[in-house]
């Protein structure tokens, strides 16, 4: 078994009561990242990935090229689904089988109800945008639309049945960006913001140290038919503005 990070030690709980974590997310180089930041932090043993169709990810090359030295740790299982599947009776009765106390997502299906309601802890998901002001997919998008560099950051959250509206966990704006990125690389940072986050915030995740902030404003919900093609034209043209207003360049 690979060593652990002695940086982010394993809660008393994952030693002495044997907790056992899963994560369920998508076959991208983004979740890879996802999976190598928390694995070893939450102890997760088996992973389920859904395999999203050929030719369904917008941004591959910029994401390959910003992601390239991560690696899927070896000391994991696989269990790969179509997309969608995850919340079949198949991979349930699977994942019960497994008797989570905690299940860790990022990037994967809508989890229904009696899926959530499987860990005998919690369903904990990162969500790239923060939940007050956007909900949904391409958050960081929308507020370089909206030219709100301010509202760009990353929540952990519990998942309830509504989407991105669970309790707030942890939340931070985005690190590290440069007046110099792109759209996308603004997003890429902004997963690996919410990732360092999470893992950060593991330990006392695990031990139910943390308290659950209800979320008191919901953020509006964005789909991703809202990504129009014009629309997502006039957020390249804004980003090199709405980041050097950040940097008051």
């Amino acid at each position: 078994m690979a060593k652990r990070s002695q940086e982010f030690p394993i809660s008393q709980y994952l030693v002495e009561f044997k907790m056992k974590s899963i994560a369920i997310t998508s076959n991208h180089p983004r979740h890879i990242s996802f999976i190598e930041h928390i694995s070893a932090a939450a102890g997760i043993e088996k992973v389920f990935v859904e395999e999203k169709p050929a030719g369904e990810e917008r941004f591959t090359a910029r994401e390959k090229e910003f992601f390239k030295d991560c690696k899927m740790p070896t000391n994991i299982s696989l269990f790969k689904c179509k997309k969608g599947e995850i919340n079949s009776a198949r991979i349930k009765k699977i994942i019960k089988e497994e008797k989570p106390d905690f299940i860790f997502t990022f990037g994967c299906s809508l989890l229904d109800s009696e899926l959530v309601d499987i860990p005998s802890k919690s369903c904990v998901n990162i969500h790239t945008g923060l939940v007050q002001y956007h909900r949904g997919t391409d958050s960081s998008y929308w507020s370089i639309h909206e030219e709100r560099p301010d509202r760009i950051g990353a929540t952990v959250h519990v998942i309830n049945n509504t989407i991105d509206a669970g309790a707030v966990l942890v939340q931070s704006n985005t690190r590290g960006i440069s007046k110099d990125d792109n759209a996308d690389v603004v997003f890429f940072k902004t997963c690996v913001t919410g990732f360092k986050m999470l893992k950060d915030n593991m330990k006392n995740i695990l031990d139910e140290k943390i308290e659950n902030k209800k979320l008191e404003k919901k953020g509006r919900l964005y789909q991703i038919k809202d990504m129009t093609k014009d629309i997502r034209e006039e957020i390249e043209i804004k980003t090199l503005r709405v980041l050097m207003r950040r940097y008051n360049v």
